[in-house]
């Protein structure tokens, strides 16, 4: 490149997907076409599938507004999965691409967004385990109120029934003592008549 060319002097974006220093990978040793394949195919599978979770992590990203999960952490996992993808895709692709300056610069893109997700993935887990102690907590609140309810229930119920039988009793003393009145009123007129006909 001329010094008298600024225009023609490449940028740093230029360098980093020159491939121009490099092979393609297929001509570095002895590659039979089906082990070329077997490499790429299951390679680009991984790209699909791991941006189907990524674009799954967005969707869940941008459904999430006005709710207490951290949506940052859906991004996060997006991120994860779209660095993962994209490096199985560019390692397929160095068979006839070598583009070595960018797949290092991927590699560690890949390292923070691993880095990222799995900080995002254990703030998930501790979200769920988080959930699911404040519902063990409400169902342990909820059998305590039962079991509250269900007591007091069963101490009016008892306290009914010794009412009940307080004045079961006492209707039991009125007649006993009913009873005994009418007892001495009898013996009284036997007295008597006994008295008046001696």
């Amino acid at each position: 490149m001329s010094a008298d060319c600024p225009e023609c002097v490449p940028s740093p974006w230029w360098h980093l997907f020159d491939s121009s220093p490099f092979m393609p990978r297929y001509r570095c040793g002895e590659w039979p076409e089906w082990l070329i394949w077997a490499w790429v195919i299951p390679s680009v599978l991984l790209f699909f599938t791991y941006m189907a979770v990524a674009v799954w992590g967005i969707r869940k990203w941008s459904r999430m507004r006005g709710t207490d999960f951290p949506r940052w952490t859906a991004l996060s996992i997006a991120m994860l999965f779209s660095a993962c993808g994209v490096g199985h895709a560019v390692n397929a692709s160095s068979f006839w691409w070598p583009g070595y300056r960018f797949f290092i610069a991927w590699d560690w893109y890949t390292a923070f967004a691993s880095a990222y997700g799995w900080y995002g993935l254990r703030k998930v887990y501790r979200y769920n385990e988080e959930k699911r102690l404040r519902a063990l907590t409400a169902d342990d609140e909820k059998l305590h109120y039962v079991a509250y309810v269900d007591s007091e229930k069963h101490a009016k119920e008892k306290l009914q029934i010794a009412l009940r039988m307080t004045e079961s009793e006492r209707d039991a003393a009125r007649d006993r003592l009913a009873t005994a009145q009418l007892e001495n009123d009898m013996l009284r007129a036997r007295l008597g008549l006994q008295l008046g006909g001696a």
